[in-house]
């Protein structure tokens, strides 16, 4: 059975480091929106930061549904 990890928290406290270790642990893709938005923009987005973020979301959520259905554990 798959499962889905959220994580949650402050800038820098800690959540790539715990999410990491839990797909090394227990196996599973870490799906991302700082490393989508940061590998594909160069630039700052200013105002069009938060309606960027929600497409990456979207979009990640939808990877983690195909994996998920496969079996896959997903960490988000």
């Amino acid at each position: 059975m798959s499962k889905a990890y959220i994580l949650l928290g402050r800038i820098a406290c800690g959540k790539s480091h715990v999410a990491q270790q839990i797909a090394k642990e227990k196996g599973g893709v870490i799906l991302s929106c700082d490393e989508i938005i940061q590998s594909l923009f160069d630039e700052c987005l200013g105002e069009k930061l938060v309606p960027t973020e929600a497409k990456a979301i979207d979009y990640l959520l939808s990877l983690a549904e195909q994996i998920g259905k496969c079996g896959g554990n997903v960490i988000f």
